[in-house]
């Protein structure tokens, strides 16, 4: 009677392990898909079929997706775009940063809120994260590496350091995208205070 017991329990214990993967990664990611852009919006709507387009700023391009898991791939032409896909979020890997596209956009917070606690950059290899303490330190991990940094933030204008040299950034009321040459990476609130999480 107990081994039976403990089979059933190690079959429930399965059973919601699988469900809680099954919860992070969508089964579904067709539709539309909305991203924050400094001078807009833009948009990527993935059909059921397979196709779709994606729309920066005034420019359309026709796409064709596949998913594999929490993998995402678009194919504009030739060109293959990677992606990792989340619930709530896609974000794609373009020109050396991330566009984060949420099904609903969430409402901005605050500018002069507490930017304080852990932000994340999903990305097709894994997240990047930026910590940022009270104290004023950060670090920043980017793949295997981790880099030390110091912040300031007052009112909309955020600024990050590294041994006293500013990195260009911005903290727009959703991300904070740090600009890393050609392109950017997109940070989004991870662990935060629960008085300033969206």
């Amino acid at each position: 009677m107990k081994k039976i017991l403990a089979a059933i329990l190690v079959l429930i214990l399965a059973a919601f392990s699988f469900a809680a993967l099954g919860e992070s990664i969508p089964t579904d990611v067709s539709g539309l898909w909305h991203a924050y852009l400094a001078d807009g919006e833009s948009t990527l709507f993935l059909r059921v079929d397979g196709t779709g387009s994606l729309m920066v700023g005034e420019s359309s391009y026709n796409v064709a997706w596949s998913q594999s898991g929490s993998a995402l791939i678009l194919d504009q032409g030739g060109a293959l775009v990677e992606g990792v896909c989340e619930e709530d979020l896609i974000s794609l890997d373009i020109g050396g940063g991330n566009l984060v596209f949420f099904r609903e956009l969430p409402e901005p917070m605050p500018l002069d809120c507490d930017l304080t606690g852990v932000w994340r950059a999903p990305l097709p290899g894994g997240d990047s994260m930026l910590t940022l303490n009270a104290d004023g330190a950060a670090i920043m991990n980017l793949g295997p590496e981790a880099v030390s940094l110091t912040w300031t933030h007052d009112g909309a204008s955020v600024t990050l350091f590294q041994d006293g040299y500013p990195i260009d950034c911005v903290f727009d009321g959703v991300f904070i995208s740090i600009f890393l040459g050609e392109g950017s990476i997109c940070f989004i609130p991870d662990a935060m205070p629960a008085a300033v999480a969206p």
